[in-house]
């Protein structure tokens, strides 16, 4: 990745894809994207882990923050993995 600013990444389909070609930051990709990113469908958290990881050690992004909605978020980086879960909450109406 060049010298300089570090991109930071809020799309999906052919725009993700051009970026992770130059290199890129961050991506924050929601979890029914990331099968653009390796080009196949993944269909749990281990697959998203995957291909996270995959983008990460090609080098088309430092980091990848994906949001796996209600269940919580997952940050990839050349450190690792770290998966945070939410909780959820019940909110009545009157």
């Amino acid at each position: 990745m060049p010298e300089g600013p570090r991109p930071r990444l809020d799309t999906f389909r052919a725009p993700l894809a051009a970026a992770l070609e130059e290199g890129v930051y961050l991506i924050k990709p929601i979890r029914g994207e990331p099968g653009a990113l390796v080009g196949s469908r993944l269909d749990d958290e281990i697959d998203c882990l995957t291909a996270a990881k995959r983008r990460v050690d090609d080098g088309g992004t430092e980091i990848v923050a994906l949001s796996l909605g209600h269940a919580g978020a997952m940050l990839v980086t050349t450190f690792g993995c770290r998966t945070f879960r939410g909780r959820g909450q019940t909110i009545s109406h009157s």
